[in-house]
């Protein structure tokens, strides 16, 4: 029990901004002047927060709306919401299941408000006023974790349901998948089991658009708390057409390294991806000391772009910077990339479309035929 307790406890400070900007200002190089002067600000910060009384007026009083918001969306959608006719018995359930849970979370507000207006954000002003920044980071995390919750909950019950149902369908039409031999073979079924299968498949079937209305409503929920997020806590971010004005201008590369890190999943990154992009997993964030052989490359004096999805490259980006590398998030991402540059076509200074060449695409997108985009040989 205690193992799993210092388990998880590790866990939660390897998330945390503040362990992370603890651990940078402890590495950084002049930390006794650098330490000085950030709480000196942090300190200056903190008066300003109290004489406005920061926290009753802005922070609880938001939480408060924000509770009563949910309780009225979740009792929208038990009214037939936009006309949609929701199954009545399911709906019920699923809404006091989530209202109980907003319970809950009142329950722990009315305890860590104490501890967190008054305790962890006051005394994080006093180690720096970076500390405090990474402090309304974590914050806003765990102030908003029942909408994670509550997205995690409406996704899972709506994946088992369509693979449920995908499953059931399959044995409709006399077929079974095949974990041992990762295929799709046939069943016979005798009458017994083909009925209470179809009768399983109607129920899922007919239960579905209520399951997809839940996981519609808070799924947006959780992507509105990350875009927030992601707006209020700027990070360093780079254009696209910055980054090919870099690339085409061969004495702007030789004066400025360049790198690009993708961290999407490694079974899209073999489906396609920047030429001479490096696949970095998320999982090795964990290894402080681990560097890639663009990371080498670059430097603390380079530029490393990590592209992918707006959350996940936020993170990274986040946590390169705090070790000391010139990170930036790739604005617009991949899509955006191969929306914009359909052909490989580029603009140069005076105006002119101009064609790329193969020598000079370090990182261009392309599918296909698109010169600026490669598939991977394992693929």
């Amino acid at each position: 029990m205690l193992y799993q307790l210092i388990l998880l406890i590790t866990s939660v400070a390897k998330c945390s901004a503040v362990v992370s900007r603890l651990q940078c200002k402890w590495r950084g190089s002049c930390r006794t002047q650098r330490q000085i002067l950030d709480s000196v600000l942090g300190v200056i910060v903190w008066k300003e927060l109290t004489e406005v009384d920061f926290f009753s007026d802005y922070i609880w009083d938001g939480l408060s709306m924000m509770i009563t918001n949910l309780e009225e969306l979740i009792h929208w959608l038990t009214t037939y919401p936009a006309g949609l006719k929701l199954n009545s018995h399911l709906n019920a359930i699923l809404s006091q299941f989530f209202v109980y849970h907003i319970y809950l979370w009142q329950t722990y507000l009315s305890v860590a408000s104490v501890y967190i207006g008054f305790g962890f954000i006051s005394l994080s002003c006093f180690f720096g006023l970076s500390v405090f920044f990474a402090a309304l980071s974590d914050l806003l995390r765990l102030l908003t974790v029942h909408i994670y919750c509550f997205h995690i909950y409406a996704f899972k019950l709506a994946t088992l349901s369509v693979m449920s149902i995908k499953s059931l369908w399959r044995l409709f039409r006399g077929r079974k998948y095949n974990p041992l031999r990762q295929r799709v073979d046939s069943v016979k079924l005798d009458t017994r089991q083909l009925f209470i299968a179809t009768l399983f498949f109607i129920i899922l079937l007919f239960l579905l658009p209520t399951i997809l209305v839940y996981f519609f409503v808070f799924s947006s929920a959780a992507i509105c708390v990350c875009t927030f997020m992601f707006i209020a806590i700027p990070l360093p971010n780079i254009s696209i057409d910055r980054v090919v004005a870099i690339l085409v201008d061969e004495k702007a590369l030789l004066s400025k390294s360049l790198a690009i890190l993708d961290i999407r999943p490694e079974e899209q990154f073999v489906k396609g991806h920047i030429i001479g992009a490096e696949h970095y997993p998320r999982i090795l964030l964990n290894r402080e000391n681990y560097e890639t052989q663009s990371m080498k490359r670059v430097g603390t004096q380079g530029t490393l772009v990590v592209c992918g999805q707006i959350y996940g490259a936020s993170q990274v980006v986040s946590t390169l910077c705090d070790r000391g590398y010139n990170a930036v998030l790739l604005r617009g991402d991949l899509d955006n990339w191969r929306h914009k540059y359909p052909e490989g076509l580029l603009t140069a200074a005076n105006g002119r479309p101009v064609k790329l060449e193969l020598s000079k695409l370090a990182a261009q997108l392309a599918v296909n035929r698109k010169p600026a985009f490669e598939r991977s040989k394992l693929h």
